[in-house]
C-alpha cells in the first residue's frame, strides 16, 4: 500500500467521499492550508477559535479533495451530489460564530449522507435512476439533529442500487477503493444504515470505525432500504473523539 493512498483514504473515507449532473462543485474560494487529513471536530473548532480556519474555507477545502480525487485523478466516485448551498450555510454559521461562538457540537463540520436518506435540498436517488429526480420535503431524522448540532450537509454518497448490494448502481456506477482502486470499497458514507451486515464490510475495506445503535435507540422515518428490518441509522466516522461527538448531537436516546 502506497503513502499517497493511505493519505487519500485518511481524507475520503473519513467522511465517506457522482454528481447528479456532470457539473463539478463551484470553487469560490481559495481554501486555507489547514491539515484536512486526520483532523478531528475538536481540531476544527480548535482552528476556528483561532482564527485559522472558517466553516467557508473548511467546506472549500472538502470540495476542493471532492473535485480532484473523486471526479479527477483516481476517479474514487464515491460522491453523487453536492450541496449547492454548502458555502452559504458555511457563511451563515461564520456569522453566528463571530457573534456567539460555536452553535453546537457539530459547528461548521462538512457531513456526508448515504444516498438513501432523505435530505433537504438535494435528491435522494438510492443510487438508481429511477428515483433521480425525487426531492425530499424533509429532512430524515438523523440529518435534521446533525443540521440542528451544526453541521453542513456536503452532499450525498454513492451506495448500491436500493441499498442491495455491493457498491454499485445505475446512478453513478462504481465507487472505487482508495487502498486499491480495483477493488470494491463496500459502501460507506457519515450518516448510513446498515443493511444485510454491508457495514462490515465497509468499516473493514475502508479502514472506517462506526457507531452502530440498537434496533430502536434511534428514529428511522425518511430513510429507506431494501432490508428495513434490519437497520439503523450509523455514525460513520474516522476517528473516535468525533464518535462521541456525533452520539452527543443524536441526544441520549436520539428524541
Amino acid at each position: 500500500m502506497t503513502k499517497w493512498r493511505m493519505g487519500l483514504l485518511a481524507s475520503l473515507m473519513a467522511m465517506s467521499v457522482a454528481w447528479t449532473s456532470p457539473a463539478r462543485a463551484q470553487v469560490n474560494d481559495r481554501a486555507v492550508p489547514f491539515q484536512i487529513m486526520e483532523a478531528t471536530t475538536d481540531d476544527i473548532h480548535a482552528a476556528f477559535k483561532s482564527g485559522k480556519l472558517t466553516a467557508r474555507q473548511l467546506v472549500q477545502g472538502y470540495v476542493d479533495r471532492i473535485n480532484a480525487y473523486d471526479k479527477a485523478g483516481p476517479n474514487i466516485n464515491s460522491v453523487i451530489t453536492i450541496n449547492p448551498n454548502a458555502l452559504e450555510e458555511a457563511d451563515k454559521l461564520d456569522a453566528a460564530y463571530k457573534k456567539s461562538g460555536l452553535t453546537g457540537p457539530l459547528h461548521g463540520i462538512p457531513v456526508l449522507v448515504k444516498d438513501e436518506i432523505d435530505t433537504v435540498g438535494m435528491p435522494t436517488t438510492h443510487g438508481t435512476q429511477v428515483f433521480k429526480d425525487y426531492r425530499p420535503t424533509r429532512d430524515a431524522f438523523a440529518v435534521e439533529k446533525v443540521r440542528n448540532a451544526g453541521a453542513i450537509i456536503l452532499g450525498k454518497t454513492t451506495l448500491s442500487e436500493f441499498a442491495s448490494g455491493d457498491t454499485y448502481g445505475s446512478m453513478f456506477g462504481v465507487t472505487r477503493n482508495p487502498y486499491d482502486l480495483d477493488r470494491t470499497v463496500g459502501g460507506s458514507s457519515w450518516i448510513r444504515r446498515r443493511a444485510g451486515g454491508k457495514f462490515f464490510d465497509a468499516d473493514h475495506w475502508g479502514g472506517n470505525r462506526r457507531l452502530a445503535p440498537s434496533t430502536g435507540r434511534l428514529e428511522r422515518s425518511s430513510s429507506t432500504t431494501a432490508d428495513a428490518g434490519s437497520c439503523e441509522p450509523q455514525r460513520h466516522v474516522g476517528r473516535l473523539p468525533d464518535r462521541a461527538c456525533a452520539d452527543g448531537a443524536y441526544g441520549a436516546h436520539g428524541k
